[in-house]
């Protein structure tokens, strides 16, 4: 944060213990709604949210099921996400946060906007175990489909 803003910006905590996608749905909905009161706020506000990826796995599962995770948070699909943690087929610690993140983008008209990722990687990049490893990623959403940064 400290190196993208010459002065820090307003910081509001927001933690979500157990979420489902309807919980999820109805905050990005609040959210969105106090947004379209003051819509220089929502051009403006920056969106951290914490979690794992894939863990206690070897590296290239994590790989593998990261991957497939990332493609559906880039492509900003909610349902493929939701059925491939159904399946187990990909997991996410605190999938709420990143559910509302996900359905705010959409209700502020980018469904198919611009999602970069900023940097990816494994716990067995800093030395751990390869075959007992955590999987990370940072994202950004850009709620205007040009911008990059």
């Amino acid at each position: 944060i400290q190196a993208a803003y010459d002065s820090p910006p307003p910081i509001l905590p927001l933690l979500m213990g157990n979420s489902d996608a309807l919980k999820s749905e109805r905050l990005a909905g609040s959210l969105h709604l106090a947004f379209e009161k003051d819509p220089d706020i929502a051009g403006t506000t920056l969106y951290i949210i914490g979690t794992n990826f894939s863990h206690h796995l070897p590296v290239s599962e994590i790989d593998f099921r990261d991957s497939l995770m990332l493609s559906y948070l880039i492509a900003n699909n909610r349902e493929a996400l939701l059925s491939g943690l159904k399946k187990r087929i990909i997991y996410l610690d605190g999938y709420g946060p990143v559910l509302t993140l996900m359905k705010l983008f959409e209700l502020q008209g980018n469904k198919a906007g611009t999602v970069h990722v900023l940097g990816r990687g494994t716990s067995a990049d800093g030395g751990a175990d390869p075959n007992n490893s955590v999987g990370y990623a940072a994202l950004a959403y850009c709620l205007k489909p040009d911008t990059k940064d």
